[in-house]
Formats: C-alpha cells, sequence, structure tokens
C-alpha cells in the first residue's frame, strides 16, 4: 500500500521521476483488506481464495489508478 501513500502525497515534486512498480500481487502470501475481500465473497464469488485473489486484484488496480491520476493531476506529466 506504500505506492497508493506515494500517490496521495500532497508534496508534490515538479522534477522529473523514475517509477518501478514491482507489484507482487497476485502472489502469495493471499492477503487483502477484508472490506474488499466481502465485497466478493458470498456476493459473486463463493470460493474464499478466489475471492481474497479478485480483492487483491482490485486493490492492485485501485493503486494503479491512484499513481495515474497523480501523474495526471498533480505532477502534471501525463504528455
Amino acid at each position: 500500500y506504500i505506492l497508493k501513500k506515494y500517490a496521495e502525497d500532497t508534496n508534490a515534486n515538479k522534477s522529473p521521476f523514475f517509477i518501478y512498480l514491482p507489484f507482487q500481487a497476485v502472489h502469495a502470501p493471499l492477503q487483502a483488506p477484508q472490506n474488499v475481500i466481502d465485497s466478493f465473497y458470498n456476493v459473486t464469488i463463493f470460493d474464499r481464495p478466489r475471492a481474497i485473489k479478485a480483492a487483491m486484484m482490485r486493490v492492485l488496480d485501485d493503486t494503479i489508478g491512484a499513481i495515474v491520476d497523480a501523474i495526471k493531476t498533480k505532477y502534471d506529466l501525463w504528455d
């Protein structure tokens, strides 16, 4: 979740930067915030390990979205 914190940083530095995102989701250990797991388990997915993997992908997708939004808005570097 550190990358999401970076994307939410309000002290935007306007100088060029390099970002390397070595995401380890979806790998063991299977962990995700419980509220995200609950949004899948017994709602659309009835197998708990699959629900956890879906939650991990949701968190990964949300984090990438936050980083892209930060690049577009806070850092004005999307060109």
